[in-house]
């Protein structure tokens, strides 16, 4: 009887940590040193789903977690953070647009090539 090769086991403390920092399937496979086959098989037979389900259901912590950061950043006065935060979070923008019901024409000349 011919055996495989051993069987890889995959910490399930790190997999949450690297789900948590938005890790794609491939990254966390090969930080395991495994296939992205294997590594759905282990979280199939650890929690009954997918990559994709276990990565809904934990990724949310991560990012959380980064918006915390980013807002206590700017709450300290990191004016990069706050200019970033007033962007994404506000729709604030540094250029300035002016918006008319003036319509305007615009002349387009064609001019034929003289080698032709």
């Amino acid at each position: 009887m011919t055996m495989g090769a051993p069987r890889k086991e995959i910490d399930y403390v790190e997999l949450e940590k690297l789900v948590e920092m938005q890790a794609t399937e491939v990254e966390i496979a090969s930080f395991f040193d495994v296939t992205d086959k294997t590594l759905n098989a282990r979280i199939k037979e650890q929690y009954n789903m997918t990559f994709s389900e276990y990565k809904t259901l934990k990724g949310g912590k991560g990012k959380i977690s980064l918006r915390q950061m980013m807002w206590q950043s700017a709450k300290k006065g990191n004016t990069n953070m706050q200019i970033f935060l007033s962007k994404n979070m506000l729709g604030m923008a540094d250029k300035q647009e002016i918006k008319t019901d003036e319509k305007k024409s615009v002349e387009i000349t064609f001019v034929e090539d003289a080698d032709d």
